[in-house]
């Protein structure tokens, strides 16, 4: 009598996904549906996750492998695997500093989507400008030039 050699057949292998971390973090929370399995010997068999990762979870920047098998009884198995790349989205450090005045950003540390910048200016300068941007969705801010500060003192020639 011959013994089963046919691994089991995994129906709904997610493919791979794509997704831009949530504004103002380096992550986004990736669902997916769960695959099944079929064995021709003894009908559904389960599934079974790989790793921590589950679905709902945070995925950080960059790819992480997901992988699911199944297994029968006979000791045949079938995988399903895929990649989650979790991108995100940045804009250009901004000049340095403001002369007379100041930039205040947060998240200060890194230019993500939905980094937002206030302005300002120091006693005796009124501001230029927008006092305002934000990093969109495009890896552009929301204003094409950063506002100045301008001396509100005027001086009277005697």
């Amino acid at each position: 009598m011959q013994g089963d050699r046919s691994p089991p057949t995994i129906n709904n292998c997610p493919i791979d996904i794509y997704e831009d971390a949530i504004a103002a973090r380096r992550y986004a929370f990736v669902t997916w549906a769960e695959p099944t399995a079929w064995d021709s010997k003894e009908g559904t068999v389960s599934v079974t996750l790989g790793g921590s990762n589950r679905p709902g979870d945070p995925f950080f920047e960059g790819s992480t492998n997901i992988g699911y098998y199944a297994k029968d009884k006979s000791g045949n198995m079938a995988t399903c695997n895929f990649v989650i790349h979790i991108n995100v989205v940045r804009c250009a450090v901004l000049a340095t500093n403001i002369p007379d005045g100041y930039r205040i950003c947060h998240p200060s540390s890194d230019m993500v989507k939905g980094t937002v910048c206030r302005y300002g200016c120091y006693q005796g300068h009124d501001l230029k400008g927008p006092s305002r941007s934000e990093c969109t969705e495009t890896g552009d801010w929301s204003i094409v030039q950063e506002p100045y500060c301008e001396s509100a003192i005027t001086i009277q020639n005697f």
